[in-house]
């Protein structure tokens, strides 16, 4: 499994963070896009852990995300693969036990400079907040 590091700020301005992230030469990796993912859980998986479905617009992915240690920036670790099939996966998903306790929507968009994403997160009746990996 990889470690993912990230941090996430919470109702950020994100007119000026674009702009400051442009004048770094930063490049938007792909524009303001609808994310879906449903989650699904059983008690076969280790503690803290989860998969993830989601349809990213451009691919769809499924990910196993375990939180090691909530308090750290490398405390969560996930294994993740491109899937063609949404609707077969989930499907294979439930048939081998797992159960879907989520569905979730929000808007990404998403800048990177270099080999660091900078990912402007929407929810519904939330502020905008900025997640970099």
């Amino acid at each position: 499994m990889k470690h993912e590091y990230e941090a996430k700020f919470l109702a950020v301005d994100v007119a000026d963070l674009q702009n400051k992230l442009s004048a770094l030469n930063a490049v938007q990796a792909f524009p303001r896009t609808l994310l879906t993912r449903k989650i699904f859980e059983n008690d076969s998986l280790d503690g803290g852990a989860w998969i993830r479905l989601r349809d990213e617009g451009t691919r769809s992915t499924l990910t196993l995300k375990q939180v090691t240690d909530a308090t750290t920036i490398d405390g969560t670790k996930e294994i993740e693969t491109e899937v063609t099939d949404l609707r077969a996966m989930a499907d294979i998903l439930r048939r081998v036990g797992l159960t879907e306790v989520r569905y979730q929507e929000n808007y990404r968009e998403e800048w990177r400079l270099g080999e660091v994403a900078f990912d402007f997160d929407t929810w519904p009746d939330l502020p905008t907040f900025l997640e970099i990996e």
